[in-house]
């Protein structure tokens, strides 16, 4: 039964593994098209955010450059304090969502 429920709670959060200590996000290239995995490290990469004016409590801002085609797709993601993603942008991409990636991954096949 906790096994479902850690499911779960991994589904919500984007984590994918048994460690709590980073997030995993999923970014697509507009340019190429290829999908890529991001790990954002909750100590190190999560910033939080003191501004009123920004979604959230804490903000991730990374340049993820494509390994196919040297892209670089600029992100933003707003997370809540259970780490569950609020605003996702991206320039030169997408962040994609949980249910985005089962899609992409069987247009990919």
């Amino acid at each position: 039964m906790l096994k479902f429920f850690k499911k779960v709670l991994q589904k919500l959060t984007g984590n994918k593994g048994d460690n709590d200590d980073y997030i995993l996000l999923h970014v697509r290239d507009d340019s190429c098209g290829n999908l890529m995995e991001v790990r954002a490290i909750k100590s190190y990469d999560l910033h939080r955010i003191y501004e009123d004016e920004l979604p959230g409590d804490y903000r991730l801002k990374k340049i993820v450059v494509c390994n196919n085609c040297y892209n670089k797709v600029d992100i933003e993601v707003f997370f809540d304090k259970k780490y569950y993603i609020i605003d996702r942008k991206a320039e030169g991409g997408r962040v994609l969502a949980e249910d985005e990636i089962d899609e992409s991954r069987l247009e990919e096949n």
